[in-house]
């Protein structure tokens, strides 16, 4: 599978910890941090193609393609219901 797609992610180049929260965060702080990297991800042109790469692997940390660990395991549910 190629990740060329990648190479043209509003994200490249941003350090990693934008995208991925610690354990220690909670609450509004939280919230902040999430809402921080969507923003950076919604008008990303790969999004769809990042969301999709995630989906496809079962990521289960960060923000891809605009989406939470929690919005994705909720979309993967409702895809097999």
């Amino acid at each position: 599978m190629t990740e060329e797609w990648r190479l043209r992610a509003r994200c490249r180049g941003m350090p990693l910890e934008m995208f991925f929260l610690t354990s220690t965060e909670k609450g509004s702080v939280r919230a902040a941090h999430e809402s921080n990297a969507k923003r950076i991800c919604l008008p990303c042109p790969v999004r769809q193609r990042c969301l999709s790469y995630a989906m496809e692997i079962g990521e289960q940390h960060g923000i891809w393609g605009a989406t939470t660990p929690a919005e994705r395991t909720a979309m993967r549910k409702r895809a097999v219901s």
